[in-house]
Formats: C-alpha cells, sequence, structure tokens
C-alpha cells in the first residue's frame, strides 16, 4: 500500500517501519522536515519525501501532481491539525477516502465547529465569534469565559476570563499568540476568535473510526489537566466510568458523525461532563494527540495506527472493540527554572513501565506548562485493572523528581 501522509509523523512511522505492507510518500514544508532531527535509515518505509508548503495551494499541487505521476496513491491521511484541509482536498482530487473538504473546515475551526453543533443540536456551550475586547465584555455575563484563537492548535492562546477586569489581559495573550512552528500556517491563517462559557466538570475524549459513514471503532479516554492550565496531565485508556455515561458518549458521538456526514476518518473529539449533561468542546479528524494512539493498542491490543491506514487505503483491517487491559499516560510535574538534576530516573526502567521519553536536558530551562510543548517528559504505565494502575502511576511520581534552581528575578 502506498500512504500519503501530509505532514511528517514520527510517532505515525514509529508504529508502522517494520511492516513491508507499507510504503509512506511525505509531503510537508522544509520548515517542519528540518525540525525533525531523526535517522532516516531508520524508517525506511518512507520512500520518497516531497517538500511543499502544505497550507498553500499554490505550491503543494504541483508537488501532487509530480507525485501522481511516480506513484499509485493507495490512501491520503494528515498527520496534524494544520494538514486535515489539505489532506482532504487531496484525497478528494485522487478519488480516495477522506472525510472532504467542506467537513474538514469544520473541524479545524473552532468557530466553524461551534456553529455547527447550533445547527445540528449538538449539546455545547453559549458562544460567539469575537474580534475585540469590546465584544468580550457585551458577551459575558455571570459565568467565566474561554476565549480561544479558532486555528491553533496544543492548547495555544486559550485564556480564562473570570470577570470583565480579565478580558483586558486575556485578549492581549490570545490575539498575540502564536505557535511556535507557525511558518507553516502563515498563509491563509484565520485570525479570528471565539469566546465561550466555561464548562467545568471532568474531561474525557472519544476516539472514533468511521468507515462509510459508520462508527466502527469507540474508546473514550479520560484525562486530567494540569493546575491552572488547560494543557493535558494525563490520560487513562479506556475511561473508568459507568455504562450509563459511556452509552451518552456513544451516542453524541453517533449523532455528531451523523448530522455533521462524517464518512471516513478518524475522530479525536473532547468533552466535558458538567452537573450529568456532556458538552462538545473540541473535534479534530487526525490521530490523537499525546500518545492516546499507544494506549489504545496497549489496551485493546490492536495496532491502531494499521487499522486507520488500511481502513483509509481500503482495505481490510483488523480491530477490537473490547479492551483486554488498562493503560495510562502521565505527564511529569516540574517548578519552573533550570533544570539542576533528575532523581530516581532508574524507576522508569521497570517492567510495568512500558515508554517514557523526557523532554528536557540538565542545565535547560523549565517553563510554566502554558502549551504542551511546555511539559518537561512523560511515561505510560499498563495494568491489568485501575486499582493495580493507579499506585503503579503513583509509584514512578512519587519516585522520579525534577530538581530546578527558580532563577532570581
Amino acid at each position: 500500500m502506498t500512504v500519503l501522509m501530509v505532514g511528517l509523523s514520527l510517532s505515525i512511522l514509529e508504529k508502522l517501519k517494520k511492516d513491508s505492507d507499507y510504503e509512506i510518500i511525505v509531503m510537508d514544508s522544509w520548515e517542519q522536515y528540518n525540525n525533525y532531527s531523526f535517522d532516516k535509515k531508520k524508517y525506511q518505509i518512507i520512500q520518497e519525501t516531497y517538500i511543499a508548503d502544505i497550507t498553500n495551494p499554490n505550491y503543494y499541487l504541483p508537488v501532487l501532481n509530480e507525485i501522481k505521476e511516480k506513484y499509485i496513491i493507495d490512501g491520503v491521511i494528515p498527520s496534524r491539525d494544520y494538514a486535515v484541509r489539505t489532506a482532504a482536498i487531496i484525497a478528494e482530487k485522487l478519488g480516495k477516502k477522506g472525510i472532504g473538504f467542506e467537513k474538514a473546515k469544520i473541524l479545524t475551526n473552532k468557530y466553524f465547529l461551534r456553529k455547527a453543533c447550533e445547527e445540528y443540536s449538538i449539546p455545547h456551550p453559549r458562544f460567539r465569534q469575537i474580534d475585540s475586547e469590546k465584544e468580550i465584555a457585551e458577551f459575558i455575563k455571570d459565568k467565566p469565559l474561554i476565549l480561544k484563537p479558532t486555528r491553533l492548535q496544543a492548547s495555544i492562546g486559550i485564556s480564562r476570563i473570570e470577570t470583565k477586569e480579565d478580558i483586558s489581559d486575556a485578549w492581549e495573550r490570545t490575539s498575540s499568540a502564536r505557535e511556535e512552528s507557525a511558518k507553516e500556517i502563515e498563509f491563509g491563517q484565520e485570525k479570528e476568535y471565539v469566546v465561550e462559557e466555561y464548562v467545568g466538570g471532568q474531561e474525557y475524549s472519544v476516539e472514533a473510526l468511521v468507515d462509510d459513514g459508520k462508527i466502527v471503532f469507540i474508546n473514550i479516554t479520560e484525562k486530567e489537566i494540569f493546575e491552572d492550565s488547560f494543557v493535558e496531565k494525563g490520560h487513562i485508556v479506556p475511561a473508568n466510568i459507568d455504562e450509563r455515561l459511556i452509552e451518552q458518549f456513544e451516542n453524541e458521538e453517533t449523532n455528531l458523525v451523523s448530522k455533521i456526514g462524517i464518512t471516513n476518518g478518524m475522530l479525536h473529539t473532547e468533552w466535558k461532563v458538567e452537573n450529568n449533561k456532556i458538552y462538545l468542546i473540541e473535534c479534530a479528524a487526525r490521530m490523537p494527540g499525546d500518545y492516546i494512539f499507544e494506549l489504545i493498542q496497549y489496551s485493546y491490543d490492536f495496532n491502531y495506527v494499521d487499522a486507520y491506514m488500511k481502513m483509509m487505503c481500503g482495505k481490510k483491517y483488523d480491530i477490537k472493540r473490547v479492551n483486554s487491559r488498562v493503560s495510562q499516560i502521565k505527564y511529569f510535574e516540574a517548578v519552573p527554572g533550570i533544570l539542576r538534576d533528575i532523581d530516581g530516573i532508574e524507576n522508569l526502567l521497570e517492567d510495568y513501565v512500558v515508554d517514557w521519553c523526557l523532554y528536557k536536558n540538565i542545565g535547560e530551562e523549565i517553563k510554566p506548562v502554558n502549551s504542551s510543548w511546555d511539559r518537561v517528559g512523560y511515561f505510560i504505565v499498563v495494568a491489568d485493572d485501575y486499582e493495580d494502575l493507579e499506585r503503579l502511576t503513583n509509584k514512578i511520581l512519587a519516585n522520579v523528581k525534577f530538581i530546578t534552581q527558580v532563577e532570581e528575578k
């Protein structure tokens, strides 16, 4: 199978690199491709890489013509949010499975998604598109607000507004926010913002594979958030919740797929539960981040990435709908400052820790966690039940410590 990957993703390739069934063609901007430091010999599954601005059709469509002359593409997948629209356009042009460009626009713009929720009676918070502090002041009532850029990812630029006194600072923070690797999204980036009433309660995500308009696999993930932040601190797969709530999520996800008209693709949908009512927060049409796809593989005992790729290529795929184990990823917490040492790192070599990574080296600065890129590292634990999962996770957290030196101002 020859798959066109729009945007390079090493985490996806890692799950496929030993599979001789695949030939991967990568299309990505030079800035993004150059950001990756990896041994290209390790990923021999990559047949060829084409450099193009994947947000600008003036650049990527001529490159697509070059690819078509040399390869017969079986399927197209996006690797990240900024690749979703392009992958949808390319799939349409090649006559391959995809979510379609009109659906991609909805699922890559927070305001468009809110309008779709309003139109199709999908539960959502009160919202408004805004472009000034004055409009926020007109919108606020008796609940805190969340202010978001419509197109940025990884929780970048999201601000919480408690009272009218917070509006000015929040507007400055959100309106000036920029993706660190935003070179790739400068073309056609909507400088738009949406404000919505804050929904409290527990956060979950739903991961679904949709084939010919039907959900063929669904998982519910329980999330944990860093304090005073919107950045995710951990995930449990599957969520430890009762059957009533599982049924609610499955019904709402099915309703979303049906009403928006998703025919083929992968969905990563974020929901919150407040006062026994669920609300849609965001929905993405790409692989879930934070290694949730790995947690699915560990918990359900099938290769989630492989099943997705085969599905998008129109091939037979194998999935398991019932989990046999439970798994969790946890991101470490560290006091902001200069990293001086990491105590207890040997604990990460325990058998029950199936994966781990530290993002910071001794001497580097650790910043407050304001986006996913500010996190310092993670570990993944797999267990037979939730009680054991919690015990093993807490053992690692108790024994691995980041020692930082707080710089004096």
